[in-house]
């Protein structure tokens, strides 16, 4: 099932079960979504699995710049939960064991040095698998030794 469909699907059950956090948030989600779709680039019927998970990443991404933001308290709990919440949506990310052979087998495979080359070569073949902090961490460790 596409991510868009089991969104919706989730926020319908959200609905029924009265569980009004997950609905707001699916809700927010549903409407990034939505907005993606009728931009004046886009414009499109059906939103691919790959746009919608970069437009979830982004959300995810924006609620933890977020979580930094807050002290404690009850906004940084509320948007703890609403990450909680998005957490089964998002792709599972490489171990960081696997991040190395990838991050060793591109040094090895590549004769290109240049760092920003090889970040996009490995984002784009293992795109939301891997953590690109952890990954310019490390690419920046193997070049430099």
């Amino acid at each position: 099932m596409a991510l868009l469909e089991t969104i919706t699907s989730d926020l319908k059950q959200a609905m029924r079960d009265k569980d009004k956090l997950k609905t707001s948030v699916l809700r927010m989600v549903l409407s990034e979504f939505k907005y993606a779709m009728t931009s004046e680039n886009a414009k499109a019927e059906e939103l691919e699995d790959k746009e919608a998970l970069k437009i979830l990443m982004g959300y995810h991404k924006r609620l933890e710049k977020s979580l930094k933001d807050y002290p404690e308290g009850d906004k940084k709990q509320l948007i703890e939960s609403e990450l909680a919440i998005l957490l089964p949506y998002m792709p599972e990310k490489m171990s960081a064991d696997d991040l190395s052979k990838v991050v060793d087998d591109t040094l090895a495979k590549q004769d290109e040095t240049n760092f920003g080359v090889l970040m996009k070569y490995i984002l784009a073949e293992h795109g939301s698998q891997v953590d690109p902090g952890q990954l310019s961490r490390l690419l920046k460790e193997r070049l430099k030794g």
